[in-house]
């Protein structure tokens, strides 16, 4: 079936198994028993219950579904599968289904993939298990794809299993930049966004499933660079982005008027908050500066005492429900491996009527020539976070109940006279050197850095022109 046929009216989802049983059984038994002629076992699993199911439905019929069951550190499967032990809870894959008529389609591909991604956002198992009969040993090089390599060959009950883990965090990160890739592509490809695993497990009681821990220590930006290489550029960078923003203040209309708090998540080294804090739109707030980095709060609090400097993070702020008034949030979101975890955190501290301010720069604006623009896809490619998350960010926010409620775009060139700063309305003019400085930081990736000494060269040798978006978007919690 074609793809123009099948996104017509298209739908996925994360099924509750009680609601969704029937539909489910009835589709592995066309599939594995009617079609494949394999066995009746095959239809259910004992883990169903506690498994999270992706279902994709054409015409309001159930055509492909995923299970992943989600398990502790122990349990009957170790034994099972001979499985190594684990600290903290594994996934396996099973019962990857799919009518005959939807076959080339990549419809399953995409469930598997938005299935990998979410799952390991989320939950980040320590490593993720599929269990193959012979019958299905072709899988063995699609399962490839996802990070998975053999483990052994076991005997189980129902005959033996070719057991393939994708386990181990290096393996794990080069498989979900690979699988991120795919969920891009293929979202493009039926025009619909994955679904919300976080609200599914909300909705199903199961927030117990969730990796805090590991996502409070998170710091995407400054583990792959140095602090001390860094200070200088963020600095300066802070100092740059409130010029090209600060034409962007007056046109705001949606903060909730003062007093209050304003919390700035992710402040670096506080030299965008301090200013914003002297603008006399802002006045009356009280402000608030937060970074996971202990390094930043540190310069912050001695830079600028006036201002209240905590370390903290996006996913668990520490703030009372319904305490803020607005959250700034500027080159915060291409950081964050779980932006929608963190829009959730965002939701409960908001006050009703309370704003998200949120200041990004979209790189899928970039405009330059073919071996510049390959350097910043390049990075893109590697990078853990989005530096493309204002494309997503409006969906995930409607997710979790923020509403989108004014957005705007300055565009930055390089067109500008050395060491000055041309601020127009919906444009700014910077000097080469200026404009070059917002991507020497990809220099410091050693995966890219043959791809940025290409491009600085010609850069440098040429007078070429680039250019790209910092967004603005502004959100609103109902009141």
């Amino acid at each position: 079936m074609k793809v123009a046929e099948i996104k017509s009216n298209l739908e996925i989802i994360w099924m509750n198994f009680d609601q969704y049983k029937d539909q489910i059984y009835a589709l592995r038994k066309a599939v594995f028993v009617d079609g494949q002629g394999l066995e009746d076992y095959l239809m259910q699993s004992p883990y169903d219950t506690q498994g999270l199911h992706l279902g994709a439905f054409h015409n309001n019929k159930l055509v492909s579904s995923l299970s992943a069951y989600i398990f502790p550190p122990q349990g009957k499967i170790f034994e099972e599968f001979e499985l190594p032990a684990a600290k903290r809870r594994i996934v396996q894959f099973s019962r990857r289904v799919e009518l005959p008529e939807y076959r080339g389609s990549r419809l399953a591909e995409f469930l598997a993939s938005i299935a990998w991604k979410k799952i390991f956002e989320t939950i980040h198992p320590e490593y993720f298990v599929v269990g193959l009969s012979d019958t299905h040993s072709r899988l063995r090089l699609y399962y490839k794809t996802f990070g998975f390599s053999s483990y052994k060959t076991v005997e189980t009950t129902h005959g033996q299993r070719h057991v393939l883990l994708a386990k181990g965090e290096d393996v794990l990160k080069s498989a979900y930049i690979r699988v991120k890739k795919y969920v891009q592509s293929l979202t493009l490809r039926y025009e619909i966004p994955p679904p919300s695993l976080l609200r599914f497990l909300e909705e199903i009681n199961h927030m117990d499933y969730l990796i805090l821990g590991e996502l409070k220590k998170e710091n995407l930006y400054i583990d792959s660079l140095l602090f001390k290489d860094e200070l200088p550029r963020l600095i300066a960078q802070a100092r740059l982005l409130y010029l090209i923003q600060e034409p962007v203040f007056s046109k705001i209309k949606h903060l909730p008027s003062p007093p209050g708090t304003f919390l700035d998540i992710g402040c670096g080294p506080g030299v965008y908050l301090s200013a914003i804090a002297q603008n006399e739109h802002f006045k009356g707030y009280d402000f608030v500066g937060m970074d996971i980095s202990k390094d930043m709060i540190t310069y912050s609090s001695l830079s600028y005492p006036n201002i209240r400097w905590i370390q903290g993070n996006a996913y668990d702020t520490g703030f009372a429900d319904n305490s803020v008034s607005v959250v700034h949030a500027g080159f915060l979101f291409i950081h964050l491996s779980n932006p929608e975890l963190a829009l959730m955190e965002i939701y409960r501290i908001l006050k009703p009527g309370g704003a998200l301010y949120v200041m990004d720069v979209n790189d899928s604006t970039f405009a330059g020539p073919k071996l510049i623009k390959r350097m910043v896809q390049k990075h893109k490619d590697i990078y853990e976070g989005n530096r493309d998350i204002l494309n997503d960010l409006p969906t995930l926010a409607q997710n979790q109940h923020l509403k989108l409620v004014q957005e705007h775009s300055i565009t930055a060139k390089n067109t500008g006279q050395e060491n000055e700063v041309k601020v127009q309305e919906n444009v700014t003019e910077l000097g080469r050197m200026y404009m070059w400085a917002m991507y020497v930081f990809i220099a410091q990736r050693e995966e890219v850095v043959e791809y940025y000494q290409k491009a600085e060269e010609h850069y440098f040798k040429n007078p070429c022109q680039i250019s790209v978006q910092v967004q603005t978007q502004i959100y609103k919690k109902e009141e």
